[in-house]
Order: structure tokens, then C-alpha cells, then sequence
């Protein structure tokens, strides 16, 4: 028997993630990029790589700034309810916090081994776990998250 399905499946899952997703903040971690203030003053510490300046306001002395990337997606977001449990091959075991749903060609590889933390109904959750799902290809990301901090 041959299961044959429709050729807009991607099409479908996509409208209906645009119809009951929400908007969720992706904080990538960006490039370093050395202090302006200390590069501009020539103060930088070739061999320790460091700033001169060790009470730099913009650097603090370390002389190197990350600086934070955003990306606002929309995603099929879930909370779990306490102490849910998912029943899998290696017996029961606790789900993240939230699950996040995105389109596969949301986000780049790149960026998504550059996830630092995810922002979802104003709290921070971290990724721990990426599944590729779809059917019969590869069309969407879930994300599974745990709270770490709570605003």
C-alpha cells in the first residue's frame, strides 16, 4: 500500500502556522567586534588581548563585544502542563518547558546553532533540543525549550 500525499502539504502547514502562530524572538549570538572607544584611543593590549583601559564604560577592559542579534519568527508555540511526561522508546520522560515550531528555512544552520535563548510570552527559554519533522520531507523545526529565567 502507497500512501500518497498532497503537494501543498508545506503550503498548508505554513498557512495554518501563520493563522494560530505568534511572534517569537530569536537572540542569536552575534560577531565580536573589538570596543570603539578602545580601538579609537589605541588601547589594546596585543598579548593579553584585553583593554589598556580596564574601567572602559563601553568595554568594562575586556576590549572584545558581542554583540546580540535578533530574529522574530512566527512560530507554533506550547507550553506543557506540569510535570507532563512523554511516553518514548526509552520509557517516560519530562518534555521541556515549551515547544517552539518553526518553518525549516526560518532560520539558517548558522543560526540556529547560534541560539542563545528564545523570548516566548515575555520569558526566556533556552533550546536543548532540535527535531526536523515533516512528512514525506523535512518541512518544519521543533524546538524544545526550558524556562531558565523568569521576567
Amino acid at each position: 500500500m502507497t500512501i500518497i500525499f498532497p503537494d501543498d502539504t508545506k503550503a498548508t502547514k505554513d498557512d495554518i502556522r501563520d493563522a494560530i502562530g505568534q511572534t517569537v524572538t530569536f537572540i542569536l549570538e552575534g560577531a565580536v567586534t573589538p570596543c570603539a572607544v578602545c580601538s579609537g584611543a589605541d588601547l589594546y593590549d596585543g598579548i593579553n588581548e584585553v583593554s589598556l583601559d580596564a574601567w572602559c564604560a563601553t568595554c568594562s577592559g575586556n576590549y572584545w563585544i558581542i554583540s546580540d542579534v535578533t530574529s522574530e519568527v512566527t512560530a507554533h508555540v506550547r507550553w506543557r502542563t506540569q510535570d507532563q511526561l512523554n511516553m518514548g522508546q526509552t520509557g517516560l520522560t519530562y518534555e521541556g518547558d515549551c515547544s517552539v515550531t518553526i518553518d525549516i528555512d526560518a532560520l539558517t544552520d548558522a543560526q540556529l546553532g547560534a541560539i542563545r535563548e528564545v523570548r516566548v510570552d515575555n520569558r526566556k527559554v533556552q533550546p536543548y533540543r532540535m527535531i526536523y519533522r515533516g512528512v514525506p520531507n523535512r518541512d518544519r523545526i521543533k524546538i524544545i525549550c526550558r524556562e531558565w529565567e523568569k521576567e
